[in-house]
């Protein structure tokens, strides 16, 4: 079971890393309207419908067998770009929840 110090050391610490995000991600990102963050929303979506419609297409294809390497080739592409848009989604969310950027509410 940590001890009291322990805890106190951590609380520091969180407390610390917010303080550093803030300071080094909030200087190179203007205040985010909802507006702002159309273009990247609309482009997550549209990421996770190419990946899911060529996961339909790739099972309609293969009813009785096994899909084609260069099938599960594009598969794997489509998803590596639809993952990494939700990554950077997260990301920006985390950042926007625990106060590393400012919003604007106008």
């Amino acid at each position: 079971m940590p001890s009291n110090e322990n805890k106190r050391f951590v609380i520091e610490m969180e407390h610390q890393m917010r303080e550093l995000n803030q300071a080094i991600i909030n200087p190179l990102i203007p205040p985010l309207k909802l507006s702002d963050l159309q273009a990247s929303m609309e482009m997550t979506a549209r990421a996770r419908a190419i990946y899911l419609q060529e996961f339909l297409q790739v099972s309609e294809q293969n009813k009785e067998g096994m899909p084609q390497v260069s099938e599960l080739k594009k598969l794997r592409l489509y998803r590596e770009i639809y993952d990494e848009l939700v990554q950077a989604t997260q990301a920006l969310e985390t950042a926007i929840t625990r106060g590393y950027l400012d919003i604007d509410e106008k």
